[in-house]
């Protein structure tokens, strides 16, 4: 099912703000990773360290984190999906549903990464 993992990349550019290829955090370094998909690539902005070869490892881990949550929760929208279907809802329904649930995935996965890792996840580029 991987044509889902666009929305909730989509939902977490939206709760990080600052929009394609744009540093809303000049504060940090941007980093960028290839999905290991083939899908394109996911930046994120990491906190200053010592020494600055670690921001790109702890950069990488982020990434890591971020594609083990993306897949996880890929396999949740499907179910979702195909519940609301099974069950009758109107699309109308499933697609608020999906929305509810990608946002607030979204906002826990970019809390839970800056945590561990000092790197905010930023839209894909």
């Amino acid at each position: 099912m991987r044509w889902l993992w666009p929305v909730p990349a989509l939902a977490l550019a939206g709760c990080m703000g600052g929009g394609f290829g744009a540093n809303p955090y000049p504060d940090r370094e941007v980093v960028a990773f290839a999905s290991t998909t083939g899908d394109g690539a996911f930046r994120y902005a990491c906190a200053e360290a010592e020494p600055p070869d670690s921001i790109q490892a702890r950069g990488k881990a982020a990434h890591r984190a971020f594609e083990v949550a993306l897949a996880e929760f890929e396999d949740q929208r499907a179910k979702i999906l195909l519940e609301g279907l099974d069950s009758g809802k109107s699309p109308r329904a499933i697609t608020r549903l999906l929305d509810a649930r990608t946002e607030l995935w979204a906002q826990k996965t970019a809390e839970r990464i800056e945590a561990g890792y000092h790197c905010i996840p930023l839209s894909g580029g």
